[in-house]
């Protein structure tokens, strides 16, 4: 949904925007083995295995699913073509993370001064265009994180645990194994976005009857809460979390 409004007021020029925006990703899978078709049901999205039918031992269905939700708002003001400014604000949520910091907050403010259009130019051909700028803007990412439900605990049924002792010293009494489910990480309800914040100031020249345009700008650039995976020693006994693990 997008709504915008648009105002003059002499040599005042105003426009508003909202824009709310939901998405939702979800990506179907099946791996099939065995000499047997298996019917896969689209509506049914539970994550099966087929147990002790051998053909189909190694088939599986599933999802992977992925939500975000955001709106934004956006304000510019200008006067007489001549002074410049740009505000807006950002509010975004991400299904990566849980509930209490799955939203961000994300600002900006940027401005202008068209130094040209002031009378002391008046008569300097050379530049045809003359303009000052700057701002400073955050921005979210989740993409590491995303779709992963990263602050949760995933389960595996990949181990297996034996009772007792069967034939050659393996299994239980039969010697079978019991299959077990086990955490391969932790949980960890803390991670959030990954903030990238810009500061710039710059000029932009335009001269020689429109021939030569030249733009100079100086900026800095941060990304805090960076988003990746922390390597962990294998005697901790999970996976290695993804984690905000610092500062670039």
């Amino acid at each position: 949904m997008s709504v915008s409004y648009t105002r003059d007021f002499g040599k005042h020029n105003m426009s508003l925007t909202f824009v709310a925006q939901d998405t939702y990703r979800k990506q179907h899978y099946r791996n099939q083995s065995g000499s047997n078709i298996i019917r896969f049901n689209p509506i049914d999205y539970t994550r099966t295995g087929y147990g002790n039918d051998q053909l189909n031992n190694g088939a599986i269905k599933g999802y992977n699913d992925a939500y975000w939700f955001g709106y934004v708002g956006r304000g510019s003001y200008n006067y007489d073509s001549k002074y410049y400014l740009d505000l807006s604000f950002r509010r975004d949520a991400s299904s990566g993370f849980d509930k209490d910091y799955r939203w961000g907050n994300f600002y900006s403010v940027a401005g202008a001064w068209r130094i040209s259009s002031e009378s002391f130019m008046d008569g300097l051909s050379l530049i045809n265009d003359l303009k000052l700028r700057g701002g400073y803007g955050e921005a979210g990412n989740d993409e590491a994180a995303v779709g992963n439900f990263a602050f949760l605990s995933r389960v595996s049924s990949s181990g297996s645990v034996r009772f007792g002792s069967g034939p050659n010293g393996t299994g239980d009494s039969n010697g079978n194994y019991s299959q077990l489910a086990i955490l391969t990480d932790f949980p960890n309800y803390e991670i959030s976005w990954e903030v990238v914040k810009t500061i710039n100031f710059a000029f932009d020249a335009v001269m020689f009857d429109n021939r030569l345009n030249l733009t100079t700008e100086i900026y800095r650039r941060t990304t805090d809460g960076i988003l990746q995976t922390s390597l962990l020693p294998f005697v901790v006994g999970t996976d290695n979390p993804i984690l905000n693990l610092g500062a670039l």
